[in-house]
């Protein structure tokens, strides 16, 4: 990103800004869809009785 006599080339600036931002929007994006899945998932295992989840056979044990 820096030539040798101490200039910063913009190519390599503007790329490294937009991975940043790519990164950053893929990581709210993860965030924001784990958390809804969460909660469908809770909703989903909490509609059921106990004994027909997977929970059920790994406490079993």
């Amino acid at each position: 990103m820096i030539e040798e006599n101490g200039k910063i080339q913009t190519n390599g600036l503007l790329l490294f800004l937009g991975t940043m931002a790519g990164v950053n929007g893929s990581a709210s994006l993860l965030r924001v869809s784990s958390s809804n899945a969460i909660k469908y998932a809770s909703k989903q295992i909490l509609g059921k009785p106990l004994m027909k989840t997977l929970w059920y056979s790994l406490l079993k044990k």
